[in-house]
């Protein structure tokens, strides 16, 4: 194969899939350069250790990257659907062999034959890819060495590993049911007798936190509580029993009309996304939109629910408090509506180790967490000028229209809010306290399941989530919905066909929906995304939805929606029309400020990446009705689910 624009330096984005799993002693990258963390200042900000100068500095989180140490080689990651489909099977079958162990504290040898007699692989094999996953904690690292493939460097010590197994299998999986800071002082007097360095106390309360409810309850000799311990009881879900094992999403129309930022008339009701954490009951992420739920909502809510969000509250002009819940799911619950059965986002899913599991069919009270949080959080927009209340007797004669007076802006600056100082701080009555209490003592308490792991690259996780399309080159760009794209960095691959093949190689590309004047190009040889744009650049920025109104509207006039000049003329009419329309239609002003929205684009990933600014303020808007202060929270009921 010709090697691609030789002497060429590019920059793309390559796909980094690495989780950190944060601790005192951990080495990263800061700038580039190796550093050392020292200590935690809060869950978004933590002190490290510049091991060239000695010096220290506070940082955020989102600065951090994971070390690679001083190999000049690059570690090669791929778009998970430019993986090989048998050999990403193929990986899926080792993990499905290895899940068994992954659960024991220890793997002995015992275990490793057994577990090998019953698939009928070696034994050398489960121990390689128990070792390959451990270290890297996806499926990919599952997949068969190839070209560019190289193996991820543990940053644990294999000897420490087998200690702190080896303590754990000993002495908290015993019937005398020691604590874990016994379990962890074992450890430490064991190491320093083989002179090994002390793992962190975080590292040993991880490991017995992935231990399972029936292996803790059994060896701990409990058995007689087994049954009852991991029996779901009314009203409480399964394996829900520690941060971020099972979150669950769901989707709901906003009891409240908006109105447009220019005219400030009524454009309808927009939809709202959330993720809730079952174990704490905190908000982990969400998604707020026009349009009506589908993929891309729920990529971007889950995008959300996992990425920190101190950017995304300083977007909003919240800088005085903060939003420390984040990190990678090991659930996900959903109910069977078809935006969850995508295969990019059970693709995604299965890669970063996030069992996606739908709700089951006539089990209502599976989703009623999520559906009593939305139902609490219309309670509070009753309150607001404009609400359209939850059914037609309590509204009344309630004009809704009439009195709507805020715009999408700022609503989400209120919906943020409401999570962040009043929700996430009040008592909740299904917990017995605030939730965000409930998360950190989770966290940060001994015997906590401590920091959840931070995606090493945030957009590679939106990526991975985004909806995918696999298209041919041809000598006029790429094509999707009729629309061409086109960048200098496809040249190399116009027309190519596969060896041995006759047919024309699909490459992988991505794209939002909601702004659709670029695309991400995976270029297979540099392993990297790079933005592809409109090969026509005259045509406006424009959503998925607006290019199909569009194409509605030049299919009326008589003319081609194939032709992409008849669909720039039909943008710009539909645009002039709705402009000229928009004192006296709803549905033209809502048009307008849906794209609006999108053209705006920001996501959580790209918000991670800009530089704060100081200056920013959340945008104004009047309101008549009582708002409660910081001081006056207490004053407040519990936030009541039931």
């Amino acid at each position: 194969m010709r090697m691609f624009m030789e002497n060429k330096k590019l920059e793309g984005n390559a796909p980094k899939r690495g989780k950190l799993f944060l601790r005192p002693g951990l080495p990263v990258s800061l700038d580039g350069e190796l550093h050392i963390i020292k200590d935690f200042l809060s869950s978004e900000r933590v002190v490290c250790k510049s091991i060239e100068s000695g010096k220290s500095i506070a940082v955020n989180l989102t600065e951090l990257e994971a070390y690679e140490g001083d190999s000049p080689e690059t570690q090669l990651y791929s778009d998970l659907h430019a993986i090989d489909s048998e050999a990403y099977n193929n990986a899926i079958k080792r993990y499905e062999i290895i899940k068994p162990l992954l659960a024991l504290g220890r793997v002995t040898l015992a275990d490793a034959e057994a577990r090998a007699e019953e698939t009928k692989v070696g034994v050398a094999s489960i121990y390689r890819w128990l070792k390959k996953f451990k270290g890297q904690g996806v499926i990919s690292a599952l997949v068969e060495k190839k070209r560019g493939w190289r193996s991820d460097k543990t940053r644990l010590d294999p000897r420490i590993i087998e200690v702190v197994d080896d303590a754990i299998n000993r002495v908290y999986l015993s019937k005398r049911r020691y604590s874990i800071n016994k379990t962890i002082l074992e450890v430490e007097i064991q190491c320093e007798k083989l002179n090994l360095p002390k793992p962190h106390a975080a590292t040993v309360r991880r490991r017995i936190n992935k231990l399972s409810a029936k292996q803790v309850l059994t060896r701990r000799g409990m058995n007689d509580k087994y049954k009852n311990e991991l029996k779901p009881a009314a009203g409480k879900f399964p394996d829900a029993d520690y941060p971020l094992a099972v979150i669950q999403i769901d989707h709901t129309p906003v009891d409240l009309i908006i109105v447009d930022d220019e005219s400030r008339q009524p454009i309808g009701r927009p939809w709202i996304t959330v993720a809730i954490d079952i174990f704490s009951r905190c908000i982990t992420g969400y998604y707020i939109g026009l349009e009506a739920p589908n993929a891309n909502s729920v990529a971007m809510c889950i995008s959300h629910s996992i990425l920190p969000k101190t950017a995304w509250l300083h977007k909003h002009g919240i800088t005085d408090t903060a939003w420390d819940v984040f990190g990678f799911p090991g659930k996900i619950h959903v109910d069977n509506g078809a935006d969850f059965r995508t295969e990019t986002l059970r693709r995604a899913c299965l890669e970063y180790d996030i069992n996606l599991e739908f709700r089951p069919v006539r089990e209502a009270q599976y989703g009623g967490h999520i559906e009593r949080l939305l139902g609490s959080f219309m309670k509070h927009v009753h309150d607001l000028p404009g609400t359209t209340f939850s059914d037609v007797k309590t509204k009344g004669d309630y004009k809704s229209e009439k009195y709507a007076a805020m715009t999408f802006s700022e609503l989400e600056v209120w919906l943020a809010n409401l999570i962040v100082r009043y929700y996430h701080n009040k008592v909740h009555s299904s917990i017995g306290m605030a939730p965000i209490k409930m998360w950190e003592n989770a966290i940060w308490q001994d015997g906590g399941s401590g920091m959840p792991a931070i995606p090493e690259d945030p957009l590679t996780v939106e990526l991975d989530f985004m909806p995918l399309y696999e298209r041919t080159i041809q000598k006029n760009g790429v094509s999707i919905d009729g629309v061409r794209y086109y960048a200098p960095i496809i040249d190399r691959w116009i027309g190519f066909r596969e060896d041995n093949s006759k047919n024309p190689k699909k490459f992988i590309f991505r794209r939002d929906p909601r702004n659709i004047s670029k695309i991400w190009f995976f270029e297979p040889e540099l392993k990297a995304y790079f933005e592809v744009p409109f090969a026509d650049q005259s045509l406006p920025e424009m959503s998925k939805w607006e290019l199909e109104e569009a194409r509605k509207h030049v299919k009326q006039q008589g003319s081609d929606p194939r032709n992409i000049h008849e669909v720039r003329r039909g943008i710009e009419e539909m645009r002039t029309i709705v402009e000229s329309s928009m004192k006296e239609t709803k549905k033209a002003r809502r048009k307008q400020q849906q794209r609006k929205n999108h053209a705006i684009g920001e996501t959580p990933a790209a918000l991670l990446s800009k530089e704060k600014d100081d200056s920013s303020k959340p945008p104004d808007y009047e309101y008549d009705g009582d708002v409660v202060s910081d001081d006056n929270l207490d004053e407040l009921e519990p936030f009541d689910e039931d």
